[in-house]
Parts: structure tokens; C-alpha cells; sequence
């Protein structure tokens, strides 16, 4: 299942434009999913909370290591932190929910 899944999202990734996130100095393919801005209703109307997810296949990281929240991931020149990182059911990649840096600062 996880070899299926694999294939999939990298044909997602190639279909969608070859988006890449830069995480310690190497870029990683991924792919942006389609809910990319979420927000909050609080009492002065809709706050933003997520700007954008992004999907990345685990295997690409070769050495283990993952992004973890409130570290910094670029994406086409825009620095965004990481806000929640989770896995999906099959182990297979990682949907990084990510915000503006200055958000909250």
C-alpha cells in the first residue's frame, strides 16, 4: 500500500507544478493541498489559522529527520513556520499545516 501511495503523490506533485519547500538548507518536493487557508470564528469575525498545507512524501527525508513544529520551511521565497505537523494512517508522508512567520510575534 505504502509503494501505491508513493506513486501517487509523486505523480500529484508532478501534476500540480513541482512545488518544492526548502527545510535545512535542501529542497523537497511536495505537493499544496486544496485547503489551503482555514480560519477561526472569534468574536470580532474570522481570524486566519492556517495559510497553507503543505504534503510531502516521508521518504525523502533520508536521514529521519522531519519538520517539527514552529520550525521554518520556504516555499517559492516565502518563509512560512510550521504550526502542526501529522502523519497520515499509513506512515507514508507528512501534511505540514504551516502560517506566517510573524504570526502571533
Amino acid at each position: 500500500m505504502n509503494s501505491q501511495l508513493e506513486y501517487l503523490l509523486q505523480f500529484v506533485e508532478n501534476f500540480k507544478g513541482n512545488q518544492t519547500i526548502e527545510y535545512k538548507g535542501a529542497l523537497y518536493p511536495c505537493s499544496l493541498s486544496n485547503d489551503t487557508t482555514l480560519f477561526n470564528l472569534e468574536a470580532g469575525g474570522f481570524s486566519n489559522q492556517i495559510d497553507v498545507i503543505f504534503i510531502i512524501r516521508k521518504s525523502q527525508f533520508t536521514d529521519g529527520i522531519y519538520p517539527q513544529d514552529q520550525e521554518t520551511v520556504i516555499n517559492q521565497g516565502t518563509k512560512y513556520r510550521v504550526h502542526k505537523v501529522q502523519n497520515d494512517a499509513f506512515n507514508t508522508f507528512l501534511q505540514l499545516a504551516c502560517v506566517d512567520p510573524n504570526r502571533g510575534v
